[in-house]
């Protein structure tokens, strides 16, 4: 299921599309916030199930959402279903008419049962079409040219819908949002949130019978909303899934409570954290080699890092400390077993001719937990061209975690000023659980100049070539995980084109 509302501008407006998007689902099925794709081309949400999804948006500038019927009816399965046609369609290259026409006669050969409204469009040509498949025994598909102006999307009568109390409540909502301010997009996304109005709500939350029968009363309701505002001159996104500091195991009713902020070249793009795809670690993503900063498991196994490669932008393709935090999260051993491990591999990369220059070594401070063994392990190589490492458990207490001095560096402004922070704000991110405004506190401190919390600066980049780039924070995160297993994690990090992206996620350590 899920809800839609959206101008399609013409050429009067500064905006070619608007967007507000809701997806609905019963809470057994788990999906992955948007984030790039492999290629980093392709920008989407996905649904750990069967790898479709309901909106995403491509470099190109081809765009695709979608709502259907198979989520209210669960009917979700691997390799099919009607959420794998927006993939299709924005990783080929057919015009519109040709992707809707091969889907019609896709559908008469495969006759699948689900209901679909999907709107493909590529701005780049200014077109956009409908295509509908109104009954779920029939394998009938409707194409339609879609017009300038406002619309609705229903999974049950397409295109502006008069009948649905919940898209007439949307329209009217989102036309209001219109006339105040069209590219908004955070402020479309509170629309969003509008819980009045009961099953009719434009954010929906209920608790039914699971269809199968099989697995009782379960939540089904809203669990994503998507802004998107495509103005003639950029693309904006809103959705609602370094240095760190850290109270590990102690006081309050907390087992871990972190607060993290990652700082590279703008040279160096990130992706937003997302789950995996069999739905089990929860990780941001450097582009260049698809290692991590920061990552959770569904296990309950943490791991964060800082390291000095990201000053020196010494990133390698496929190697790299990076790799370190994903090589943990995916594993069976404990902490000080993952420990031992990596000591065992940096004596071997240093003295077994697996480096040409000794300086090609790395420089970091890694920190491993596993939450149901209540074990947490500091990992520290201090020198890049020596292989030794020091491994360390962590004590119970309030924490804090340099790429240059490790655990609880007394010595660096930075360390002590994101200490003292850290401090004041543990009581509230705790007991109050105001994630949200905690790290926005927490992010934009910019006090201190070059020993800020929230780094800012632009300098010569090291290899000479680039000339003078913006080194700084480019992700902030929030972790709390609690003594009842319960999980929240809050996101903001810096698109390429420097715009702000804010993910939360919410889930239970298995």
């Amino acid at each position: 299921m899920g809800i839609v509302a959206f101008s399609w501008g013409g050429e009067c407006i500064n905006n070619h599309l608007t967007l507000l998007m809701n997806r609905d689902n019963w809470e057994n099925r788990v999906i992955s916030g948007a984030s790039w794709d492999w290629k980093d081309q392709i920008l989407s949400g996905r649904c750990i199930d069967n790898d479709g999804t309901w909106f995403g948006i491509s470099k190109g500038g081809r765009v695709a959402f979608l709502v259907n019927t198979s989520l209210l009816l669960d009917r979700v399965e691997a390799n099919s279903g009607s959420e794998l046609y927006p993939v299709r369609f924005l990783e080929g290259n057919m015009s519109l008419d040709q992707f809707a026409n091969e889907l019609r006669l896709h559908e008469k050969q495969s006759n699948v049962r689900h209901v679909y409204s999907l709107i493909v469009a590529d701005i780049t040509s200014g077109s956009m079409v409908h295509i509908r498949k109104p009954l779920e025994n029939e394998s009938d598909v409707m194409i339609e040219t879609v017009s300038y102006g406002v619309h609705t999307l229903s999974p049950y009568k397409g295109l502006d819908s008069t009948e649905s109390p919940r898209d007439s409540r949307l329209r009217g909502l989102f036309s209001q949002q219109m006339i105040v301010d069209w590219g908004n997009v955070q402020a479309l996304g509170e629309i969003a949130g509008n819980t009045e109005g009961g099953r009719d709500a434009v954010f929906l939350e209920t608790m039914d019978e699971y269809p199968s029968g099989n697995l009782g009363r379960l939540r089904y309701g809203t669990t994503s909303t998507t802004a998107l505002s495509v103005r003639r001159t950029e693309v904006m996104v809103f959705e609602r899934y370094k240095v760190s500091a850290f109270n590990w195991g102690e006081g309050n009713n907390n087992q871990l409570t972190l607060l993290m902020n990652r700082d590279n070249w703008e040279n160096r793009v990130i992706s937003g954290t997302s789950w995996n795809r069999n739905g089990q670690i929860l990780s941001g993503r450097c582009v260049a080699n698809n290692g991590t900063w920061f990552g959770i498991s569904k296990r309950g196994r943490v791991a964060f890092l800082v390291n000095a490669e990201i000053l020196l932008d010494d990133v390698d393709q496929y190697t790299g400390s990076e790799f370190y935090p994903i090589e943990f999260l995916e594993s069976k051993k404990s902490p000080r077993e993952f420990a031992d491990h990596v000591a065992r591999r940096e004596r071997q990369r240093h003295n077994n001719g697996y480096m040409s220059d000794p300086a090609e070594g790395w420089s970091y401070s890694l920190i491993v937990a596993d939450m149901t063994l209540n074990s947490m392990v500091h990992i520290r190589k201090p020198v890049q061209a020596e292989s030794n490492v020091i491994i360390q458990p962590v004590p119970f207490g309030v924490h804090t975690l340099s790429p240059y001095d490790g655990l609880d560096s007394t010595e660096l402004p930075r360390d002590l000023r994101l200490r003292s922070l850290f401090s004041q704000m543990i009581l509230d991110l705790g007991n109050n659980e105001l994630m949200e405004e905690i790290s926005w506190r927490f992010m934009y401190d910019a006090e201190g100049g070059r020993d800020a919390v929230f780094l800012q600066t632009r300098d010569d980049h090291p290899s000479g070539e680039l000339g003078m780039l913006r080194f700084g924070t480019t992700s902030t995160t929030a972790l709390v995980v609690k003594r009842t297993k319960e999980v929240m994690l809050f996101e903001r990090y810096m698109e390429v084109n420097g715009a702000w992206t804010t993910h939360d996620f919410a889930f239970n350590i298995q």
